[in-house]
């Protein structure tokens, strides 16, 4: 029996393509982020995540993102047991979540997944000298 490998280009097929996401300090599109098959967070799982929700109000024509504060600091707080700096206050990260919300124009019922993972394109166990991600 013959090993099938998944095709490893990423396609323009993705429902996300166009969508505005932060990797690494900077707005980009999805199809334009890219994790390296290296990447310590892939093979050692050194990463933390929140969800966040934002409901639309047709009546405002307005999204209403809650409780994002304290997201944010939970986040900073389950990357610190991992010894991962987050390089945003909570504040900046609030303005990078409108910001990405605004961008890709979300008129509804919104998920927000915040992700802090060790970057490094490093093989080994270890938790310091390595760079994060958010």
């Amino acid at each position: 029996m013959e090993t099938q490998v998944a095709p490893r280009a990423r396609s323009g097929a993705s429902q996300h393509a166009d969508t505005w996401v932060f990797l690494d300090g900077e707005m980009l599109r999805y199809r334009d982020a890219y994790l390296p098959p290296m990447t310590h967070a892939l093979h050692y799982g050194t990463a933390c995540f929140e969800g966040i929700r934002a409901y639309w109000n047709p009546e405002h024509k307005q999204l209403y993102l809650l409780q994002a504060e304290a997201h944010y600091a939970r986040l900073r707080r389950s990357a610190a047991v991992l010894r991962m700096d987050v390089p945003h206050t909570n504040q900046e990260l609030i303005s990078i979540t409108l910001d990405i919300l605004r961008r890709n124009d979300a008129r509804t019922d919104t998920y927000i997944r915040p992700l802090v993972f060790l970057s490094s394109e490093e093989i080994g166990v270890r938790l310091h000298g390595l760079s994060a991600a958010s």
